[in-house]
């Protein structure tokens, strides 16, 4: 499958709400199924779709904020983020959840310093 707008825009930006609804809704089910289907119908596309376009690149994946099952609402906490492309390197965390947010070096107290460390990183590669 093609996407059309690699190629054509230096930043996308995709906000998908359906696992942020499930946790509201405390249906694990749901939680799970939306977050498989972001992977694979969202990231899974974008990803074979811009390695396949040769350029260089940087994809980073994570939610806006955490909502457990358990208390249905918004909380505090380590967000989990996967990032890869031209100069990331592998922080050997080998799973993608809360807990695993807490157990790797890349850290950042503030949110909003995550994308400049990011593209500082791709910039310092080129």
């Amino acid at each position: 499958m093609k996407v059309a707008i690699i190629g054509e825009r230096d930043f996308v930006w995709v906000h998908v709400e359906a696992p942020d609804e499930a946790g509201h809704a405390a249906d694990i089910k749901a939680k799970i199924k939306a977050i498989e289907e972001f992977d694979s119908k969202v990231v899974g596309t974008v990803l074979h779709g811009i390695e396949e376009s040769g350029e260089e690149y940087l994809l980073l994946v994570l939610p806006d904020h955490l909502t457990p099952i358990s208390v249905r609402t918004h909380v505090h906490g380590p967000v989990p983020f996967a990032s890869c492309g031209a100069g990331i390197e592998s922080d050997h965390v080998d799973s993608f959840s809360e807990v695993a947010a807490g157990s790797g070096s890349m850290r950042f107290e503030k949110g909003h310093t995550l994308m400049p460390y990011l593209v500082e990183k791709v910039r310092r590669k080129a």
